[in-house]
């Protein structure tokens, strides 16, 4: 890691309105973390933790009530587009499926990011681009004709993130990227991610409530909680000697092969 910040959330706080007569629902109570340059940062809890509301505001899609969302040193601006194309943020969620329009080619779905994001070139140098990519996802280069309907799961998880890196973003945001792949089909996906993050330098802040899958990719782990990170450390000291009772039962609740039958 260059040492260099890519996402700085300081004391993140986000509230809905339940009703008149109610207080506001607390989704996120004075949340922090940060995210280097080549690192990446697991953020772990269960359903209703508050995660995806983090991700969300990072994403520039929730308004934070207070607190303040840094992206490559400059306060991030309002709104979904500005934000992601005048930071470098790019986001990789769970579903491939909705992600993608059906009705949309392979190759239009890799290209759209190079206009989106005022990267105009000629015809031929996108097609050699998208070629390209499709290959280092272990796709044909003929791919870029075919779509989304005709891929697997699995498959398309790599599109999505192929066409997120189509950008070349400094930071991405990925929300569950792997819950719903089988086991096999995660191990390439994070081999995946790995692989671009070693050639580009490029920062995850990776959301799971799979800690298995978390432990091997993360440098450091956030475990949020109702809301509130309630501990923070490196992989070794969060799946060695966490200290907060929270994150022991989460850590004892993974299951572990071989232990059938075992007393």
């Amino acid at each position: 890691m260059s040492g260099e910040l890519l996402l700085v959330v300081e004391d993140a706080v986000v509230t809905y309105r339940s009703g008149r007569r109610r207080p506001p629902a607390v989704a996120l109570d004075g949340v922090s973390l940060r995210v280097g340059a080549g690192q990446t940062v697991g953020l772990v809890g269960e359903s209703g933790s508050g995660k995806t509301t983090l991700a969300r505001a990072i994403l520039g899609l929730t308004p934070l009530t207070s607190g303040t969302i840094t992206i490559g040193g400059k306060p991030a601006a309002a709104g979904k587009q500005s934000r992601a194309a005048g930071a470098g943020i790019q986001a990789v969620f769970q579903n491939p499926y909705g992600s993608l329009n059906p009705a949309r080619t392979i190759g239009k779905a890799l290209a759209e990011p190079l206009s989106v994001h005022g990267r105009q070139r000629s015809r031929p140098e996108i097609s050699q681009r998208v070629t390209a990519m499709l290959e280092r996802i272990g796709l044909p280069g003929d791919a870029a004709h075919r779509y989304p309907g005709e891929f697997s799961g699995g498959q398309l998880q790599r599109v999505a993130i192929a066409r997120a890196f189509m950008s070349e973003p400094r930071l991405l945001v990925c929300d569950e990227p792997c819950s719903a792949l089988d086991v096999s089909v995660q191990a390439q996906v994070l081999n995946m991610l790995a692989d671009f993050q070693q050639s580009t330098g490029v920062g995850y802040l990776f959301i799971s409530h799979e800690l298995s899958v978390v432990r091997h990719i993360a440098d450091r782990v956030v475990v949020l909680y109702h809301g509130h990170v309630v501990e923070e450390g490196t992989v070794d000291q969060i799946y060695s000697s966490p200290s907060h009772p929270y994150t022991q039962a989460l850590l004892a609740a993974v299951p572990v092969i071989g232990t059938r039958g075992q007393t």
